[in-house]
């Protein structure tokens, strides 16, 4: 496995560092930000990468009274990673994610062979007809681990309008072994291919273990549920 990865761009060397903090850059160039060679690595005191400005667009006074009246309906919410990717094309927003435990316990510490349920909240800013939802994991050094989507699952979502809040829920078996990983959610128009609201790394969550021990992708059992949420 690759410990480090550069990145080249019009025969300058942006960056070299670990492969999640390269394969980030990469997506930034994809979607047109300007970055600066090597400087955009930048680490905080903890060694941790510096967090990405999300890319989404700023958001009307009508919509941002939906997105009060939403946050009230959760109450609580999960603290976005400081390796968080974002962009979307800002029509509908996730606004809360997490890991919740069987009973219903949000929690980052989690214990291989147990089972979890991956969720996030999903807020429409516009009416969509064709909804593609997904989440994933990634492992510290930005390896893909598991991945699952509404396609994948066989798992059709009717029309959501503007306004409505949708709880998304992924069961699983957790089976990766001891470690830290990061989970994505992803919500996409299927009719343009358009990012809703695309959040990497959003979550940081650790596994222990004394039996597993994973060296690729794993398959984790996924279930999907989902519901409006009143």
């Amino acid at each position: 496995m690759c410990k480090n990865a550069i990145l080249l761009n019009d025969g300058k060397l942006m960056s070299y560092d670990e492969p999640r903090i390269v394969t980030k850059m990469y997506i930034q160039l994809m979607y047109g930000e300007n970055i600066c060679p090597v400087d955009l690595c930048a680490k905080n005191v903890d060694g941790q990468a510096v967090s990405d400005k999300a890319i989404h667009q700023e958001i009307s006074e009508e919509d941002r009274e939906l997105r009060v009246k939403a946050i009230n309906r959760i109450g609580i919410f999960s603290k976005p990673s400081s390796c968080e990717l974002r962009h979307g094309n800002g029509m509908a927003e996730i606004i809360d994610f997490g890991i919740n435990d069987r009973n219903e316990n949000r929690v980052n510490c989690l214990i291989s062979a147990n089972k979890y349920t991956l969720f996030f909240y999903l807020l429409f800013y516009r009416d969509i007809s064709d909804l593609f939802l997904a989440t994933a994991i990634r492992d510290a050094q930005g390896m893909n681990l598991f991945f699952t989507n509404t396609d994948i699952l066989h798992v059709k979502i009717s029309n959501k309008k503007r306004g409505d809040l949708l709880l998304v829920s992924f069961d699983v078996d957790m089976r990766l072994a001891s470690g830290d990983y990061f989970m994505s959610c992803i919500a996409m128009d299927n009719r343009n291919s358009e990012y809703l609201d695309r959040r990497l790394d959003v979550f940081h969550f650790t596994v222990s273990t004394q039996n597993v021990n994973c060296k690729g992708f794993v398959n984790m059992m996924p279930s999907l549920q989902f519901k409006l949420v009143d």
